[in-house]
This record gives C-alpha cells, sequence and structure tokens, in this order.
C-alpha cells in the first residue's frame, strides 16, 4: 500500500481497483466523514481520486471552489509536464492539456437552499493516463498524460502535490476573495484551444467569469449568463 504524505487536515483512504472514489466520498460524507479524507484508486490508466469538504459558505458561494481546485490540480501537474506543454481548463471542470481534454473536475453537494450551507460536497477528480484501448491520437479532442509525454507522472505525487496547492489557493481566496481566482481561471480557460464552447443550441464564445462564478458568453451577437449550478449538475447526470 502506498502511503501519501499528506499536510494537514488531509488524510488519504486507498481503495482497491473497480471502487468508485467519488460514490465512496459521497457515501462517507453523508455518513459524517471529516473533511480532508481523500479517497483514490491506485490504478495504471486513470487518476481517481475524491475530497470530502465541510463548506462554510452557502451554496451558492462553495460552488466556485471547483475553479480553486482546478487552479490547485493544473500547479500540481504542471511538475510532470514537459516544457512547454500548456495546462488549461474547460467549463465549468475539464482539464485540457494542450488543447486535448485529458480530465475533470466534479463537484457534488448535500442538497441545501441556495442561501444555506450544505452539509458536507465532494470534488472528483479524473485523469486519463494512457490511451486505454483506443490508438494514441485517434480522437484529436481528447489526449491522455502518455501521449503528452508526462513520463514522471505519480498518481501519489500528484494527490500530495494538489493538496499543498489547494490549501494555498483556499487562502488566496479567503483573504482576496473570488476575483483573483477568477482571473487566474480565466487566463488559463479562454485561450486559443478553446475559442468556443458547444451548447445545446449551438456554440458560444465565452467572455469571463461573472461575480458569482457563472459564466458570461456571447451567442448570436448576444451576450447570456450560464448557471456555473446548472453545468455541475448536468456534469454529475453525465459522469
Amino acid at each position: 500500500m502506498i502511503e501519501l504524505s499528506l499536510p494537514p487536515p488531509y488524510r488519504a483512504v486507498s481503495l482497491d481497483g473497480g471502487r468508485s472514489s467519488a460514490a465512496e466520498a459521497r457515501a462517507a460524507a453523508v455518513a459524517g466523514e471529516d473533511e480532508g479524507v481523500i479517497f483514490w484508486v491506485n490504478r495504471a490508466d486513470r487518476l481517481d481520486c475524491a475530497l470530502v469538504l465541510k463548506p462554510e459558505r452557502p451554496r451558492r458561494e462553495t460552488l466556485p471552489v471547483i475553479y480553486v481546485a482546478a487552479l490547485a490540480f493544473a500547479d500540481a501537474l504542471g511538475a510532470f509536464a514537459p516544457p512547454p506543454t500548456p495546462i488549461g481548463f474547460g467549463w465549468p471542470g475539464a482539464i485540457l492539456i494542450d488543447g486535448g481534454r485529458a480530465g475533470c473536475l466534479s463537484l457534488a453537494c448535500a442538497p441545501s437552499a441556495p442561501t444555506a450551507i450544505p452539509a458536507w460536497a465532494v470534488l472528483g477528480f479524473d485523469l486519463a493516463l494512457t490511451a486505454g484501448g483506443g490508438e494514441p491520437g485517434r480522437a484529436p479532442t481528447q489526449t491522455c498524460l502518455a501521449e503528452e509525454g508526462f513520463e514522471s507522472f505519480s498518481a501519489a505525487a500528484q494527490i500530495e502535490g494538489f493538496s499543498r496547492h489547494f490549501l494555498a489557493w483556499l487562502n488566496r481566496w479567503g483573504e482576496d476573495g473570488l476575483a483573483p481566482i477568477a482571473a487566474e481561471w480565466s487566463r488559463r480557460a479562454f485561450t486559443p484551444f478553446a475559442p468556443t464552447i458547444v451548447l445545446p443550441d449551438g456554440a458560444a464564445t465565452p467572455l469571463r467569469l461573472d461575480e458569482a462564478g457563472d459564466l458570461r458568453v456571447r451567442q448570436n451577437g448576444r451576450e447570456r449568463t450560464l448557471s456555473l449550478e446548472t453545468a455541475l449538475a448536468g456534469q454529475a447526470a453525465h459522469g
């Protein structure tokens, strides 16, 4: 069993292959598990882990933690990236490597009113390490660490790095608010690699994150706002 070196308040729970870290984390959170427990599956093909949180903000103000987590995850992943490989984001939780989707972050919260503090939240992380059964490069919008030359990658080291970067970004969020988080996330997301996003009613151009963490886009010559909560709910429904 691999022992992870994590800063307080984190601790790791290793799961057998075939189990879902997100499902285990949600069940544990519902049962009253403490904040900071990271469930992870030591797999050769994917990074599969999930983190239990105990929010201190109302539900609507808790949801932008997905951006905080994305920044921390990308910072940790950057330690393994061969230069000058860009690591970016797609809304609301995609992880992009050199423009291809390599993984995704998800967020689930306990049912609550928008102005109430959820009893728990679970951040999920999924990252493709190998191409699986497909041929490398066969899907141009998809990628994996093996295709991008992340030869020294270690799932354990990624989780350890994420936990440290996440604490730092959480402190930044607490001290300075969402604005600097949104600005840095946007800098890495709104790039030539992601000029548009595909919506059910057509493509739209992302413009900026607003003060609530929702996404402003331009579509058919008009601006509109896309709800972060709705996007996260749809992401959970589709896996």
